[in-house]
């Protein structure tokens, strides 16, 4: 069938009616792209990040064994100390150059994994492409929000959450234990490391090794989950955009509200600014004396602003200083532009 007689094929933004909820979520919503490729190719690194590790422990177990005959009181070789050193180190910066390169390629396939979730009809999320990276490196939250965003992605991307399709949901529950025991490897292999560096002991070099080599283990029970979960988005992703094409999928696009699409970062960021501008409409209003005006605030917007009132307060005044008709002007100008379409 020529692909413009086909009432069920992907939608574009030139034949859709603009008036229409299914050509406002086109309008917003960027293209459906499978990232499979870019979850072979991570996983392809991840598994030779896993092979290094068993090398890992393997080099582990040979330094226990010197260790043990030395603390023993056997003779052991300069040459045999110099050997297991030499073999660890270089173990170790080859392991360390696949990790970086694996956690690139891994974190490109996750930022693919979470844009694609608006296309297949996910809009209330928590999180935003860019922040599901950023927060594997952002301290304290990265303990907790990269497990959190790789959730979303789950549930966004299985088809067993989408209303009137046949399949059941599956459960994030991988999700947990991969995540756990990526902890338990990370907070292994440091302390193993600092262990390392902090003394020559046999005993506590030996206890260091034991260390490295169950968070290696971990590491590798880690990697297993994760290849799976990444299959499991994949796989889930095509079959649900499979299912989106439908007449039933096609129904449920067309019944979702676009204004969804404002997630919980740009929400909050939005009504930062517009606190801004009511803050700086205060000081105007001669409204100068702090505990007044964050009063004032906190009555309009609530406790949401309450930890950035003295940030506010500050470019609030500074506002004050420049020409407000020009500022106001700029400023509303952006949050129309980045405002969702109304239906």
């Amino acid at each position: 069938m020529d692909d413009a007689a086909n009432p069920y094929r992907s939608p574009t933004v030139t034949d859709t009616p603009p008036g229409t909820p299914q050509g406002r979520l086109v309008d917003q919503i960027k293209p459906f792209l499978p990232g499979t490729r870019l979850a072979t190719v991570a996983s392809v690194l991840i598994a030779i990040v896993m092979l290094l590790e068993i090398v890992l422990v393997g080099v582990s177990l040979l330094a226990i064994s010197v260790l043990t005959r030395y603390a023993a009181g056997e003779p052991v070789a300069d040459t045999e100390f110099d050997f297991v050193n030499r073999l660890s180190m270089g173990v170790t910066g080859i392991h360390q150059i696949a990790f970086l390169v694996s956690g690139v390629a891994f974190l490109n396939w996750i930022y693919r994994a979470h844009r694609n979730l608006p296309s297949l009809g996910a809009l209330e999320l928590k999180y935003t492409p860019g922040w599901t990276v950023a927060y594997f490196f952002i301290p304290i939250l990265n303990l907790f929000r990269p497990y959190q965003a790789v959730v979303e992605i789950m549930q966004g991307s299985d088809p067993g959450n989408v209303p009137g399709s046949e399949r059941t949901a599956s459960d994030t529950q991988p999700a947990g234990w991969w995540w756990t025991c990526w902890l338990i490897a990370s907070f292994g292999s440091t302390i193993a490391s600092r262990m390392f560096l902090l003394t020559a002991d046999p005993a506590t070099l030996i206890a260091a090794n034991w260390i490295d080599i169950a968070a290696s283990i971990s590491s590798i029970v880690s990697g297993v989950l994760v290849l799976r979960i990444m299959r499991r988005i994949d796989k889930n992703q095509l079959t649900r955009h499979e299912y989106l094409q439908s007449e039933a999928g096609a129904a449920f696009l067309a019944s979702l509200d676009t204004r969804e699409l404002e997630s919980e970062p740009a929400r909050l960021e939005r009504q930062f600014v517009e606190a801004l501008l009511y803050g700086a409409d205060l000081i105007d209003d001669r409204v100068h004396y702090y505990p007044d005006w964050a009063a004032s605030m906190t009555r309009e917007f609530g406790a949401e602003v309450e930890p950035r009132l003295e940030e506010i307060f500050q470019l609030a005044q500074q506002i004050g200083r420049q020409p407000r008709d020009q500022w106001r002007t700029l400023v509303e100008a952006s949050l129309d532009s980045a405002a969702p379409s109304q239906p």
